[in-house]
């Protein structure tokens, strides 16, 4: 994503050989993702949720055939040259049956957590501290939609939350 000229300025920074300024979007700056998802999520518009997903530049099209798919993935691919953005061939996968994104696998209109993620639920030390009973929580909110009656299984760990629950 090109900077304006009036921002690169901000971007400078300054090494052993000299002065630079990045000239495109640098993932690096605080607000970068999303200043990046705000030009993805104009450039798609209407096809969002319909389409196409997209989170920063991940690009998910999901369809029910080999066809629906070729049309979708064109209808997405002029909507992307038209705002002249290129995709990276060694990035990217066709067609696949599977796919696993943010911490989900997703197959034939299911989706379930990822077994590496499952593993690190299973796997979670003993909690000594509140720091801990708020990660382990927070680890299982994230899939609390899979896990039966999350909220009362969760609810003794919530309790150690509470002032007199727990010493830090």
């Amino acid at each position: 994503m090109p900077l304006e000229q009036e921002l690169r300025d901000k971007t400078a920074f300054v090494t052993a050989d000299g002065h630079y300024q990045f000239t495109r979007l640098p993932f690096a700056i605080v607000n970068g993702p999303a200043v990046f998802q705000r030009m993805i999520n104009r450039v798609l518009g209407p096809l969002r949720f319909t389409v196409v997903m997209a989170f920063i530049y991940d690009l998910l099209i999901p369809s029910t055939s080999i066809e629906e798919g070729l049309q979708n993935l064109e209808e997405v691919l002029k909507v992307l040259q038209k705002a002249k953005l290129t995709l990276d061939p060694n990035k990217y996968s066709l067609f696949c049956t599977q796919v696993e994104y943010l911490g989900f696998k997703i197959e034939a209109g299911r989706i379930q957590p990822r077994s590496r993620k499952v593993q690190c639920l299973r796997d979670f030390p003993e909690s000594q501290s509140i720091h801990q009973v708020r990660q382990f929580l927070g680890l299982t909110s994230y899939f609390r939609r899979f896990i039966r009656d999350h909220g009362l299984t969760a609810k003794p760990s919530t309790n150690l939350l509470r002032k007199n629950g727990m010493r830090t």
